[in-house]
């Protein structure tokens, strides 16, 4: 699990600065989180630390990230608030902090006719409006945006592009590759989407 800063201010009262970082999980979902930095008596208010300043301090006290395996992740919902708000943002700050591989693949999945190039470009909108300005760079988005994929299709409905969603994930890819799936869907299409990826044989082992 690493941290984000994201908001610092400070409490005159406690003599205290407050940072609220956002928490990446496990489940690629960032979490808010405060926490509270003294300030030494001495610090007077024209000698207070910078933002900048205590943003170092928390990212060199977070925990260290090790890179993971390379993964293929598919989304169903691709195009939805969920995955525009929080899924993209949250994989881009793996990405870019070297915990997500390159070879790794991130697959949009849903009923918009759209092909990888205009999802990209969606996904580049999001980054930046969701995303902080100074987190943001080009070489790093682009990079990041080329393991990006988008497939046409329904996952509530076992009819569709399963063959291309299929083929996608089975070229390039060794036969124990991590892949995952998340429903970023409405919770009553959940049981549908599953039966679906299991009869359709794109379950790894």
């Amino acid at each position: 699990m690493g941290t984000t800063p994201c908001e610092l201010s400070y409490l005159p009262a406690h003599n205290t600065y407050a940072v609220e970082a956002m928490v990446i999980g496990e489940d690629a979902l960032e979490r808010r989180q405060r926490r509270l930095i003294h300030v030494p008596v001495e610090v007077t208010a024209a000698r207070r630390p910078t933002q900048s300043l205590y943003r170092k301090s928390l990212m060199n006290t977070s925990t260290a990230l090790e890179p993971v395996d390379s993964f293929d992740y598919v989304i169903f919902g691709a195009t939805g608030d969920l995955t525009m708000r929080k899924l993209l943002p949250a994989l881009y700050r793996r990405f870019a902090e070297g915990q997500v591989p390159a070879d790794s693949r991130i697959v949009g999945t849903a009923r918009s006719p759209l092909d990888d190039e205009s999802y990209r470009e969606r996904a580049r909108q999001a980054l930046r409006e969701h995303v902080r300005a100074d987190e943001l760079i080009d070489a790093t988005v682009n990079r990041f945006l080329r393991m990006v994929h988008y497939v046409s299709l329904n996952g509530a409905e076992s009819t569709g592009n399963w063959e291309g969603l299929k083929f996608l994930l089975e070229s390039n890819a060794a036969a124990d590759r991590v892949r995952v799936f998340y429903l970023a869907t409405a919770p009553d299409l959940y049981g549908d989407i599953a039966r679906n990826v299991a009869e359709k044989g794109l379950r790894s082992e």
